[in-house]
């Protein structure tokens, strides 16, 4: 995952049949709106690369 405009790369590993947010540089796991929450982000476009696609997955990392 990478946060288009800003300046962090984060991963997902795939457990138990979903998708879990790990950052290992902030030492985190499932806790995505980390980013809005904790360092007051405005979480314009997140995006995934999945074999050849490209994904928008902001509505994961953004709190409703």
């Amino acid at each position: 995952m990478v946060d288009v405009y800003g300046d962090h790369v984060w991963t997902e590993v795939f457990l138990n049949g979903s998708w879990v947010h790990v950052d290992p540089t902030e030492k985190v796991v499932d806790d995505p709106f980390m980013y809005q929450r904790d360092w007051h982000k405005n979480v314009k476009l997140v995006c995934a690369f999945e074999d050849s696609l490209v994904l928008d997955v902001t509505q994961n990392y953004r709190i409703q």
